[in-house]
C-alpha cells in the first residue's frame, strides 16, 4: 500500500458531541487524511470535519459501522469519540494499552478512544476545540 495508490483504506474518527434529545445525536466525523499509515488523535492526521444529526434507526449506516460491532444506541454519550475503519493498535508493550494506531487493509474495526488512558490530554484538547469552534470549521451534510 503506497501513497500513489488509487485504493486508500478508510478511516474515520467520529465524536459524539452533543444529546440533543433521547432520540437525536449531533456527532463530528472526520477521515483520516490519504497516505498517514501510523495515526494518533491529533488534528495533523485528520481531514475536514462534517456534522451529522444521528437517529436510532440511521446511525449505524451514517456512521458506516459494522451492524455487529457498532456500540448500542442508549450507550451513546457527549465526549465519546471513536475510530471507525481499517486501521489496527499498535501496542509499545504486549498487552498494554496502544500507543498509536495503523493502517491495515480489509480490517474492519471499531474502537472507543475516549477512555483510553494514552489519549485523555489529546480527547480534552479535541472537546474544547470543537466547543470553542463551533461551527466554523464543520460542515454540516
Amino acid at each position: 500500500m503506497s501513497k500513489n495508490d488509487s485504493y486508500w483504506p478508510e478511516i474515520r474518527r467520529i465524536t459524539i458531541d452533543e444529546v440533543l434529545y433521547k432520540d437525536l445525536i449531533r456527532a463530528v466525523s472526520c477521515k483520516l487524511k490519504k497516505g498517514k499509515q501510523y495515526f494518533r488523535l491529533l488534528d495533523e492526521y485528520w481531514g475536514r470535519e462534517y456534522e451529522m444529526k444521528l437517529e436510532p434507526h440511521n446511525y449505524i449506516k451514517k456512521l458506516g459501522l459494522p451492524a455487529d460491532k457498532a456500540p448500542k444506541w442508549d450507550i451513546l454519550a457527549e465526549g465519546q469519540v471513536y475510530y471507525v475503519g481499517e486501521f489496527k493498535a499498535v501496542e509499545l508493550v504486549e498487552g498494554g494499552p496502544p500507543a498509536f494506531f495503523q493502517v491495515v487493509e480489509r480490517a474492519q474495526e471499531i474502537l472507543r478512544i475516549d477512555d483510553l488512558d494514552l489519549y485523555k490530554d489529546d480527547m480534552k484538547w479535541l472537546y474544547f476545540e470543537l466547543l470553542r469552534r463551533g461551527k466554523e470549521n464543520v460542515s454540516t451534510d
